[in-house]
């Protein structure tokens, strides 16, 4: 007659193991989630630091309004102007910002309405038209000539280039990456004081003799433009590359 068949313990050895493979792939699971949260909130972090440096619109500005003032938190722009101790509160959205704006005796009514306004190409002047409350068509239009604020020494925001958009990051006192379009392209450089010396790389190869080469800026004194040029491989000098900033990291 048969043996009878007893089990051995293998099948319990394989449970065992399988119950490790889920243990370890669900902590696996949960490093990467945690990861990802990191690194979102650097992300964030990196942005909101970004949009804060990159205050374009501060400043003093004489307008068709007087004595036009403004202030900037991210991407949220407040400002006062001396006619009618008015108000303006708004965003802005690359070149143009658009809000609201209000003035003595009542701010409101015909006295209040809303706004929009064009940055130059230089960054220094502005053009806009406005509307009171209530009316289907713009009332009128506004002008402002930038007068003074404060230095932007930081390359942290948006500008506008003769080699398309650059988005600039600048997470250290002198290390800065950016991106611009076309080809995705990518910056990497080192700020020291008003100049920015560096790489830049993009598609299709982001490798010489076509794709990458060396970049060195110099920053204004406002902070407002910068001046330099760019070259394949080793050279830095062999094309004129300009830009004006625009306002904060998109």
């Amino acid at each position: 007659m048969a043996a009878p068949w007893i089990p051995n313990s293998k099948p319990a050895v394989a449970v065992s193991g399988a119950s490790r493979a889920v243990r370890a792939g669900l902590a696996a699971l949960v490093i990467a989630a945690l990861c990802a949260g990191v690194a979102a909130a650097q992300v964030r972090h990196a942005k909101t630091h970004a949009a804060a440096a990159s205050s374009v619109w501060v400043g003093t500005w004489k307008t068709s309004w007087g004595t036009l003032t403004f202030t900037q938190t991210g991407f949220k722009v407040s400002g006062t102007f001396t006619t009618g101790k008015g108000k303006i509160a708004g965003s802005i959205a690359s070149t143009k910002l658009s809000g609201v704006w209000s003035k003595s005796p009542s701010y409101k009514g015909t006295d209040a309405g809303s706004l929009i306004l064009t940055l130059s190409a230089d960054s220094k002047s502005f053009t806009g038209q406005y509307k009171t409350t209530g009316s289907a068509t713009w009332t009128g239009k506004i002008t402002g000539t930038f007068v003074s604020g404060p230095v932007n020494m930081s390359w942290n925001g948006t500008w506008v280039t003769s080699r398309g958009t650059i988005v600039f990051n600048q997470f250290t006192t002198n290390a800065v990456t950016g991106s611009y379009t076309p080809n995705d392209g990518r910056i990497d450089a080192t700020a020291n004081a008003f100049s920015l010396n560096g790489n830049w790389s993009q598609g299709p190869s982001y490798s010489g003799p076509d794709d990458a080469g060396l970049l060195q800026f110099t920053l204004s004194k406002d902070g407002r433009t910068f001046t330099g040029t760019y070259g394949k491989e080793t050279s830095s000098t062999s094309k004129p590359w300009t830009g004006v900033r625009i306002g904060p990291a998109e």
